[in-house]
């Protein structure tokens, strides 16, 4: 895993508590029996949605992040989507030796042998 990911799912972890706190603190808010609670219950509720929105956001970042960490591996080591590596004469061509290359390599090692 890497640290950029490891830290989304901290953050993400942190998100989460902080949410549950504020959802009992609104439970035991809207159990006490005064009526300018309304407020607090508003301000929480708030607070809940804008946490939960931050959790989202979090999620999306470390889906992102994942899928650059698998882009960046498949351009590295010249994977293909469906798992393949690259072909023969792509890893040739990556080295500088095209196709026409080859061949008059392959002749000529003909010639020497006979």
């Amino acid at each position: 895993m890497s640290r950029g990911v490891g830290r989304i799912q901290r953050h993400m972890e942190y998100i989460a508590n902080t949410i549950e706190a504020m959802l009992d603190l609104l439970e035991i808010i809207q159990n006490l029996p005064a009526a300018r609670n309304r407020d607090l219950v508003a301000l929480l509720a708030i607070g809940c949605l804008v946490a939960l929105s931050l959790l989202r956001v979090m999620a999306a970042a470390r889906k992102l992040l994942a899928h650059v960490h698998a882009w960046g591996r498949h351009t590295r080591h010249g994977l293909r989507e469906n798992g393949g590596g690259r072909s023969r004469a792509a890893r040739h061509a990556r080295r500088g030796r095209t196709r026409l290359k080859i061949r008059f390599e392959v002749e000529h090692e003909h010639e020497r042998e006979e």
